[in-house]
Order: structure tokens, then C-alpha cells, then sequence
């Protein structure tokens, strides 16, 4: 029985640190370079690993550098790979360019050569069992059954919906913990207000036990019961906010694998992404005790 089990996609991000993008056909001087294992379930599961839950990841890696690096990785942060499936190909890749002076960031990826995810890849009478799944908006093929599946053992699913695609709405309806980026929802119900945002994706989805929403620097709102609850940021001064979204997910589980009211469950996600933004990269994610001391210590920015 592990904690939390994650199913989705992984890849290796390179992120470039640099005094601020430059402009077309010029260069600059990059201030660092900084590799890491990439994807919105890896990075939760490692968060959780972090702060001692259990867990176990369910992937495609290739046979190439990238993928060593991603199996070396995973088995330092503890987080159990004995379901991991491996084909010839590459491993996907991202370089990410951060623009120190503005705070934002630029993505450039290739998915990578392995094949989705197909019935035939997964045994489901050895599945390992699970209080809680949390999946990636991928794999749609396969990924309702291995729902069903978890849902008849009374598993609690978490979804991190990433970017929109249309596929990805068949398994809102599935879940019981939805967690999308603002950009997600508006795309989903249209523009409108924060609160009203999360009440309309509310509508379309009643069954879910929570809805976050997220609102990077501006911190989430979530939908749960007849609740809005808003969660602000804390103040830092960041230095790379690349999947800041994905820790702030394992901060979620953390909540909800322990029954923890919603509101310090919020506000101990917000505290994990916080921390992590505070240097480059994500292999120095907080234990619980720097969790807990960084809340005690640190102020929310004010809506």
C-alpha cells in the first residue's frame, strides 16, 4: 500500500538562468545552468517522498541519457519505480530560459519517441494499491480505465490538468480532487473574476470534493462544499518559479492524505511552493520541518 501513486508523463528540463532574454539575433551572457527531472506528477511525487509520504510513479522512459538520469533521480528522492516502462527511444526534453529581471520563464520541449500509454502496458490485477492517484491531463487512451480501476478501491483521485486539451475533460468528471491553472478555467468557462471562475468550473463539475484553481505569484482559490476559500502567496523574493505549480500539487496530497482542513492545507502547499522557488531548480525541496518553520516565520502577500 503506498500513499500516493502517480501516473504521467516525465522528462529532463535544462533550465538556462539569465539576466533577462535578449533580443532577436543577439546574445547574452547566461548566469547559470541548471538540470532536473521534469513533469507535473514526478515533481509532486517527489515533494511528497520529501515530506515522508510513500510513493510509487508509473511512466514511460527511453533508453538514452535522459532517461538514466530520470531513473537516478526518481530512486535518490525515494520515490518507487518497480512499475516503470522502458522502451528504445528518448526520454522527452525541455529547456527552460528564465528572465531573472522580469521573473518570467519560456518553455522549448520535444515530447520525446516513446509510445502513449496502451491497454496492454499495464497488468491491472498487479497494480500496487493507493490512498490516493494523482494524474497528469495525459494518456487519455488508457488512463479512465486505470480510474475505475483505483475508484473501486476506494483510491481518492487527484488530477493536475496542465495545459487545455479538450480530452483531458472527459476525467474532470472522474476525480475527486481537481487542480488546473487559471488559464485552464478560462479556457474551460470563459473570463471572468477569480471567484466567480472557480464557481462556474464548480458548476460543471459538483461531484468534485475540491477545485483549486491556481494564479502562480497571486497565489489559488478553491471551491469546496459551498466554500471559496482564497490562498495567497507568500512574500519571496524568487528565483525560479518552474514547477512551482507541481510542488504546490504534492503540498495538496500531502493535506489530503491526512484529512487536513482545507484551509492549512492551502496555505502548506503555498508554503512548498514558496520554497522551492526560492532557488534554482527542484532538488532541494523542503522536508516537513522546514515546511512547517518557513509557515511560522513568513508572511502571505495580501490579496
Amino acid at each position: 500500500m503506498y500513499d500516493v501513486i502517480g501516473i504521467g508523463s516525465v522528462l529532463v528540463d535544462e533550465l538556462v538562468l539569465l539576466p533577462e532574454f535578449p533580443e532577436p539575433d543577439t546574445k547574452i551572457e547566461i548566469i547559470n545552468t541548471f538540470k532536473q527531472v521534469g513533469g507535473p506528477v514526478p515533481t509532486a511525487l517527489r515533494m511528497l517522498s520529501k515530506l515522508g509520504a510513500k510513493t510509487s510513479f508509473i511512466s514511460k522512459v527511453g533508453n538514452d541519457l535522459n532517461s538514466e538520469y530520470i531513473k537516478k533521480t526518481l530512486k535518490n528522492s525515494a520515490v518507487d519505480m518497480s512499475k516503470l516502462i522502458e522502451e528504445q527511444g528518448n526520454s522527452g526534453y525541455a529547456q527552460v530560459w528564465i528572465d531573472v529581471k522580469h521573473k518570467t520563464r519560456t518553455i522549448a520541449y520535444s515530447s520525446g519517441e516513446l509510445t502513449p500509454f496502451k491497454q496492454s502496458d499495464f497488468d491491472f490485477e498487479r497494480l500496487p494499491e493507493a490512498k490516493i492517484l494523482h494524474i497528469d491531463g495525459r494518456n487519455h487512451a488508457v488512463i479512465k480505465d486505470i480510474i475505475r480501476h483505483y475508484k473501486n478501491k476506494n483510491t481518492k483521485i487527484s488530477i493536475d490538468t496542465g495545459n487545455f486539451r479538450e480530452k483531458t475533460l472527459e476525467l474532470l468528471e472522474m476525480v475527486d480532487l481537481i487542480i488546473m491553472p487559471e488559464r485552464f478555467a478560462a479556457k474551460l468557462v470563459g473570463e471572468f473574476s477569480i471567484e466567480n471562475l472557480v464557481k462556474k468550473v464548480r458548476g460543471k463539475y459538483p461531484d468534485a470534493y475540491a477545485i483549486v484553481i491556481t494564479k502562480g505569484v497571486n497565489g489559488s482559490v478553491c471551491s469546496f462544499n459551498d466554500e471559496i476559500i482564497r490562498q495567497p502567496s507568500f512574500e519571496i523574493e524568487a528565483i525560479d518559479t518552474t514547477g512551482a505549480g507541481d510542488v504546490h500539487a504534492g503540498g495538496l496530497l500531502y493535506g489530503l492524505l491526512y484529512n487536513w482542513p482545507l484551509k492549512k492545507t492551502l496555505n502548506f502547499a503555498a508554503a512548498c511552493s514558496a520554497i522551492k522557488c526560492l532557488e534554482l531548480g527542484n532538488s532541494n525541496l523542503p522536508n516537513l520541518s522546514q515546511v512547517q518553520g518557513f509557515i511560522k516565520q513568513s508572511t502571505c502577500a495580501l490579496y
